[in-house]
Parts: structure tokens; sequence; C-alpha cells
């Protein structure tokens, strides 16, 4: 009689396991603004995860394995955060409409400041919430972490030796961006 119990429930737990694996899917869509024009860049997440995409030259995005009680997170600079439940979709188009008021903001720059809306150039965003989350042995390799391109070497192993700091490779032969 045992022995039935323990198979029934085994038997039980391989079909809920099956079900599982079918709950999830391939998500695909296309993030456009108001216009109709696509969006090159827009961060796709399942919230709640680090678990998504970047939506390529069309506009387009594809995350494979995400359940149907998820949620995405459409985000990009300009615009306005948008997050859409998943349920039994499997393919999800967005527009994301602009959001005028970070425009405003105030960038600090390594060589002064400018407004958002004028800033022609990559600039990577460090909270101090950031460093703290990364097992680094300093706060300087936890940046390195964080901030896309940027590379740090130590001169020699003494303490308290220099540091260089590096952004995105070397850019000329003779010349150094260090």
């Amino acid at each position: 009689m045992n022995l039935k119990i323990k198979r029934f429930s085994l038997a039980l737990a391989f079909c809920m396991l099956g079900l599982v694996s079918f709950a999830q899917k391939t998500v695909t869509g296309n993030v456009k603004d108001a216009s109709g024009e696509p969006l090159i860049g827009v961060s796709v997440m399942i919230k709640g995860t680090s678990t998504g995409a970047v939506t390529d030259l069309d506009g387009n995005y594809s995350i494979p394995s995400v359940p149907s009680s998820a949620q995405l997170t459409f985000s990009y600079v300009g615009y306005q955060t948008k997050t859409v439940k998943v349920g039994d979709s499997s393919s999800l188009n967005v527009v994301l409409s602009e959001d005028n008021t970070t425009l405003e903001d105030v960038v600090v720059i390594g060589y002064g400041s400018v407004k958002k809306k004028d800033l022609t150039g990559a600039v990577a965003s460090v909270k101090q919430g950031d460093i703290a989350q990364v097992a680094a042995p300093n706060a300087m390799q936890a940046m390195q972490a964080k901030v896309p391109g940027l590379d740090l070497t130590q001169s020699s192993g003494q303490a308290g030796a220099g540091v260089n700091i590096t952004l995105r490779g070397n850019r000329s032969i003779s010349a150094s961006n260090a």
C-alpha cells in the first residue's frame, strides 16, 4: 500500500514539472514611439529578474522562457517606462510615449554639467546601492562591474598603489585615454 502511494506521488510530481515547463514561452514583439518609428536599444526586462533583451534596429525583441504570470518592463531614455502583463500572449507590441520631464534633468559629467536633452554621448550612472550589491574588495572594482567599458588596472601589487582607469579601450596609438 505504501509503495503505491510513493509511486503515485512520484508520477504526480513529474506531471507537475511538465506543466511548469509548458507554462513558459518565448515572447517577441516590437517597440515604437508615438509617431510609429521603431525604437532602437529599448531595455525589455522581466520584472523582478535580470532576464531581458534589447530591441534591434527595427525595434524587435525576443525573450525566451517567459512565465505567463510575468510582467515585462520597457524602458528607454527620454521615454516613460511601461510595464505590460504577459498573460497568454506570445507577441507584445508596445508604444512608448515621451517623458519630457526627464529631459530637463541636469547630468554631471567629468568636465562639467549639461542638461540631459543636450547630451550626445554615453553616460553611465552608478548609485551607492549598486556598489553595495557587488561582491568586490573595493568600490573601484565594484564600479568596474557596473559601468560598461570601464577597465581598472593597478600599477603594482603594493598597498596604496595607483589605479589606471581606462574607458572603452585605447583610441589612439600615441595618446592615452586613461
